[in-house]
């Protein structure tokens, strides 16, 4: 069994827990070995039955592991590039982890380091970067281009051909029409319909959204 990591011990780290728990229920793949974490109110303690076992500076003490990359928020999506760099990890040793209940096409691709939660669906020909996290009810649809370490949020509706660059963010419930681009480094608050491209670095929401 490949033997886990978990980086980033907030809640989309108990989320990966919890997904590499249904991928062991239908084929024993995983033995996961605990979280790593900056916040010292975390130290020591066990969450969800698995151990923090340090900070992040530790990660590349752990030998013959694997890393799933849990990192990132709306006050720090920006940075989670530089985050898992400054690790000292190799990129081949990032876990891509596909919860069971995800649908993703045949011709779609998916980088390493990525998550995807049950109840997505990834239509024909997309490409998903790199440590990309795609939370449930999301849907991206034919042709579209993913970013690396960009976050899609529970009920997003990405419609074909659309390209999100590097570190983008989607809020919950959000929609992009088909065909548009979203520069590096974009929030998109929840709930907003993006009907035009946007450039990078913007923070834009409403319907339709504007910054």
């Amino acid at each position: 069994m490949k033997r886990l990591v978990i980086v980033g011990a907030g809640g989309t780290g108990e989320d990966a827990a919890e997904i590499i728990r249904a991928i062991n229920q239908r084929q024993s793949t995983y033995e996961l070995v605990g979280f790593l974490d900056d916040n010292p109110s975390k130290k020591g303690r066990t969450i969800g039955g698995v151990p923090v076992l340090g900070p992040l500076g530790s990660a590349s003490e752990h030998v013959d592991t694997w890393f799933v990359d849990c990192l990132g928020s709306p006050s720090s999506f920006r940075a989670r590039g530089a985050l898992v760099d400054g690790l000292g990890v190799a990129q081949d040793r990032f876990e891509t982890l596909i919860h069971p209940a995800a649908e993703i096409a045949e011709t779609s691709s998916i980088g390493s380091g990525s998550i995807v939660y049950p109840f997505v669906y990834i239509g024909a020909s997309a490409a998903v970067g790199r440590h990309v996290i795609i939370l449930s009810q999301v849907t991206v649809n034919h042709h579209c281009r993913i970013g690396d370490y960009s976050i899609l949020t529970t009920g997003c509706a990405v419609s074909g051909h659309v390209t999100l660059g590097r570190s983008v963010y989607l809020g919950a419930g959000c929609t992009l029409r088909d065909g548009i681009e979203i520069g590096d480094e974009t929030l998109v608050g929840m709930g907003s319909a993006v009907t035009r491209s946007v450039a990078a670095g913007q923070v834009v929401k409403g319907v339709p959204a504007a910054s």
